[in-house]
């Protein structure tokens, strides 16, 4: 039998980094919500955007609180929005995610049932609404099997299925705090780190994929393929600041061996050009989706360059 707890506010925190032009769409899902006994959090970390005054023009019919600061990463966001919270439960949301009308409400309802749970909500690419380019679709069509590789419900994981996005998560506050909030040494993967830390601490990690939430993530090959660098960046930088992420990573990734020549083939930057220009929509939707896996694991796993622009 769980210990059930009574909740009575939520803190919503939304990091945003130069999210002038998103944060304002995060905001007015927040606002349709069912549940109303919460507050926004918005900390914009070093921005240069004008996101200040956009949000300051704003007038929501909820609480909200801006918070400036010296640009400190997603981890030094979170955990700035926790420590001004007065909520007791805390629920993180990137400044480009689309929250359904109950979202707040079927958090609150896991954490009135379970203590110390940590639990990602779904999120998916909107592919038949706002993407625009084929890469985006594609970018959803990702999003979205990974998102049917979970049953219905919440499902609680252990470290051979560990998943957690802060982009979409929520935790009580006593907890975030017992667990000593995100490790600000780590720009990426903080998330993945922070779940794995609860772990060993006795906390629960799940997911419901039925809390959904859109993401608005509209990037280029470029940009994901940037971003697919930094995480193997952060990957290796976990390995060494972490014993506990050494003693339980099970996998590395493949840079060697038979498959290498292979990708070399597509190393070079002029793929990732053309899957941005559309030059290969030419090619049947599987076959193009094939490719483009393919680009992006080469660029990334197998030749990571230069930043590409």
């Amino acid at each position: 039998m769980e210990r059930r707890s009574k909740l009575t506010k939520i803190s919503v925190i939304i990091p945003t980094f130069n999210g002038a032009n998103r944060v304002l769409t995060t905001l007015k899902s927040i606002g349709s919500q069912g549940y109303k006994a919460f507050e926004v959090i918005v900390v914009i970390d070093g921005s240069n955007d004008g996101t200040f005054e956009r949000l300051n023009a704003y007038d929501p019919d909820f609480k909200i609180k801006i918070l400036e600061q010296n640009n400190r990463g997603r981890a030094g966001s979170r955990n700035r929005g926790a420590s001004e919270a007065e909520g007791n439960l805390l629920v993180f949301v990137d400044d480009d995610m689309r929250l359904t009308s109950d979202c707040l409400s079927a958090h609150h309802k896991h954490h009135e049932v379970f203590e110390d749970l940590i639990l990602s909500g779904g999120q998916i690419g909107d592919d038949t609404k706002n993407t625009v380019s084929d890469f985006q679709k594609f970018k959803s069509h990702l999003e979205r099997q990974w998102h049917d590789r979970f049953p219905d419900g919440l499902m609680l994981l252990d470290e051979d299925n560990l998943y957690l996005t802060a982009a979409h998560m929520s935790i009580k506050k006593t907890t975030f705090e017992r667990l000593g909030g995100f490790d600000e040494r780590l720009t990426d993967k903080e998330d993945f780190e922070f779940a794995l830390r609860a772990l060993n601490l006795g906390a629960r990690v799940g997911i419901d994929k039925t809390i959904l939430a859109y993401h608005d993530d509209f990037q280029t090959c470029a940009g994901y393929v940037n971003r697919r660098r930094q995480y193997l960046r952060a990957h290796e930088k976990l390995l060494d600041l972490s014993v506990l992420y050494r003693a339980t990573h099970r996998h590395s990734i493949e840079n060697e061996g038979v498959k290498r020549p292979f990708y070399s083939l597509f190393s070079f930057r002029v793929w990732v050009r053309w899957v941005d220009e559309g030059r290969l929509r030419f090619l049947p939707v599987r076959v193009r989706y094939w490719l483009y896996r393919i680009i992006i694991w080469s660029q990334s796993s197998y030749f990571p360059g230069k930043k590409i622009d």
